[in-house]
């Protein structure tokens, strides 16, 4: 030290004061405090509360120039179960015209060495009063790994590499108009290796994360980013055998923690961020479910694209444009706009993928179906509007040339009739088109986007299957009322107008999907066509019973004399005595030949035997003229139209008599 002292004038000038060749190792202890703190007694005190002390003049004090070189600095700290430590080398400090005067200004320049690796650089000119700074700040490949006991503590992470750049300009100043503290300049993450303790898998690296240019103030705080460039980063999320999420497990905190930790999160305000522009180039990332019956694993690589305007400001919304590959030969885009502060405030997004390898979710339909996927490609559709946490999701699900695998069986399956239901939906050029609305409320607890999905498949097939002409009259824009039923007349097969109609449209199905086929079972009424039966016999008998010239004309052969004479052949001619006796008593003149001839027609029919054999012969021609219809007239295919069984029909209300028919997969 070269030290001038003046009492008198109580000035002390100090030209120049030099330490060498320091060392100095801090601890912090397991209880948490600092070693050095035990080596620094507390002054004791006097009691000065009735002692009037004079105002004295302070000593003005002067050091032209302080110089630090060569230290160095153990840092080691016993509180965590590692026991990190940090070495801080070349520690080099000078700072210039150190004066105790307000207003005045020291020069000041500190640089270090950290972990024998990176360094810390910064120079400038410091005001003490009023305090007043401005300088620069530079940090080159700094080493992230000092972080990791700290990792350790809090989570399953580990760095296996990191460094971080960064040179900017600093200054402080308090003031009414503009923010106290700035700090402003270019910052850089590179190589960044980010691994699961767990499994020691990769979970996320990245070559490089650049922040072009870059404001950071407090008082008023704000954080803004004009460029942040994202290069050749990778991500890895698989679900494990549990059904567990690897990104969601990462922290060791208990849910109680977890949920105090959110609570202060949403209670304290958000330090304000704005990024102007982030740029994505050579992303990468890849998902795998262990939790399938068939393991599934994706890829999106080359994934490039820009997002616009990111900020926690509410009422800002972000505008995204990206583009990727998945696995060899698919491609996905993800564009739209969202309120990143609060995505479920407002959200507009458009998720699509086109080309994607079916064979790649066999996994999901071996689970959900119990089915295999070898063949097919894939195009989604997946928009996601949200207003105020409800939200509207219209996704569009295209499926080309798929082809079935084997059935996969297992106690955690569920096992769908996949194979009807891709019949049902493909169209004659081997595509299937399917719309997926979606609507929830993301705030409510229950809100599972996945599960709404599966749900609304799940739907989707209990409709196809349990009612497969009107699913696909709908998908077709067709009229499906009633096309599961041909009606026809009691004893009669012929194809009525309306009935053709209905075929028509069914035709058009058969021709637009051509794995399926139609199922016919031929129907006959046991009590209906019976009695419609016996009267077509009845006037069988009549006819035949008149004259050439009655021949030509059925009704006119219907008389008395005939009824009365076919009667008498089979009947009980007592009853027909005794019904002739109530008909006089009730009917006179006229009236009575009117009612005494429909009485011996209703008679006469129930006279007339119709066996089970003819009421099944009825049904099979009923069946019959619904496949030559369909046939002749349509030109469906012969094997697509098959007669199946004759049963008999239903109770049914309607005078007519209805044919059920069926879908079935030409496949099966």
């Amino acid at each position: 030290l070269d030290i001038a002292l003046s009492t008198k004038e109580k000035n002390v000038h100090i030209k120049k004061s030099l330490f060498q060749d320091l060392h100095a190792d801090i601890k912090r202890l397991e209880d948490e405090s600092i070693n050095l703190e035990k080596i620094v007694l507390p002054l004791s005190t006097t009691n000065t509360k009735n002692t009037k002390v004079e105002p004295q003049k302070p000593y003005h004090i002067k050091l032209d120039k302080f110089l630090f070189q060569n230290g160095s600095v153990g840092l080691t700290d016993e509180a965590l179960r590692t026991k990190p430590y940090v070495t801080l080398d070349k520690i080099n400090f000078t700072v210039d015209a150190i004066d105790s005067k307000e207003k005045t200004w020291l020069k000041y320049d500190f640089g270090m060495r950290i972990n024998k690796s990176g360094t810390l650089k910064t120079a400038g000119s410091l005001r003490h009063t009023p305090l007043k700074q401005k300088g620069t700040l530079t940090l080159n490949r700094v080493s992230l790994q000092g972080i990791n006991p700290y990792l350790d503590e809090l989570s399953y992470l580990s760095l296996s590499d990191g460094y971080i750049n960064l040179n900017a300009k600093t200054s402080y100043e308090k003031s009414l108009k503009a923010p106290d503290v700035k700090l402003s300049g270019s910052f850089k993450m590179e190589e960044f290796f980010l691994k699961d303790t767990r499994d020691k898998s990769d979970l996320f690296s990245m070559n490089s994360l650049t922040l072009d240019a870059f404001d950071f103030e407090m008082f008023p705080n704000r954080f803004y980013v004009e460029t942040v460039r994202l290069d050749s980063f990778y991500l890895h999320a698989h679900i494990d055998e549990k059904k567990s999420l690897n990104l969601a497990t990462l922290m060791k905190k208990s849910p109680e923690q977890e949920e105090q930790q959110q609570e202060k999160r949403e209670a304290k305000e958000p330090f304000p961020l704005k990024i102007a522009k982030v740029q994505v180039k050579n992303g990468s990332a890849k998902f795998a479910d262990l939790s399938l019956p068939i393991k599934f694993e994706t890829l999106i690589h080359d994934l490039n694209g820009t997002i616009y305007s990111v900020s926690n400001t509410k009422g800002e919304a972000s505008i995204l444009d990206m583009k990727g590959e998945v696995d060899r030969y698919g491609v996905t885009t993800l564009k739209g706009s969202i309120d990143s502060s609060n995505p479920k405030s407002y959200t507009d997004l458009r998720f699509d993928f086109k080309n994607l390898e079916l064979s790649s979710v066999s996994g999901y339909s071996a689970s959900f179906a119990g089915h295999k996927i070898d063949e097919g490609k894939l195009f989604l559709g997946l928009k996601y509007h949200i207003v105020d946490s409800q939200m509207q999701g219209d996704n569009s699900v295209i499926i080309k040339k798929i082809k079935l695998g084997e059935a996969y069986k297992d106690e955690n399956t569920t096992s769908l009739p996949l194979g009807f239901v891709i019949a049902l939906l493909e169209d004659s050029e081997g595509i299937i088109d399917i719309d997926l609305p979606i609507v929830g409320d993301v705030d409510n607890p229950d809100f599972k986007y996945g599960a709404l999905v599966w749900k609304t498949i799940s739907n989707l097939i209990v409709k196809a299957v349990t009612s497969p002409f009107k699913f696909l009259s709908a998908a077709m824009g067709l009229d499906g009322e009633n096309l599961d039923t041909i009606e026809f007349e009691a004893g009669l097969s012929e194809i009525l107008p309306p009935e053709r109609e209905k075929l028509d449209n069914i035709a058009k199905m058969l021709i637009k999907r051509p794995k399926i086929g139609l199922k016919i079972d031929a129907t006959y009424d046991a009590e209906r066509d019976t009695k419609a039966l016996q009267f077509q016999k009845l006037l069988d008998l009549v006819v035949q019973k008149s004259d050439k010239k009655n021949i030509e004309d059925k009704k006119s052969a219907i008389t008395v004399e005939i009824l009365q004479d076919i009667y008498k052949e089979t009947g009980d001619s007592k009853k027909l005595q005794q019904l002739q006796k109530e008909l006089k008593q009730n009917y006179k003149g006229e009236a009575y030949r009117i009612e005494y001839l429909k009485m011996l027609v209703k008679e006469s029919s129930l006279l007339q035997e119709i066996t089970q054999e003819e009421l099944f012969s009825l049904a099979e021609d009923r069946g019959k003229k619904i496949t030559e219809f369909l046939i002749s007239e349509k030109l469906i295919e012969r094997d697509k139209v098959e007669l199946s069984q004759v049963i008999e029909a239903k109770k049914d209300i309607s005078n007519l008599i209805k044919t059920q028919l069926g879908i079935k997969s030409i496949e099966e």
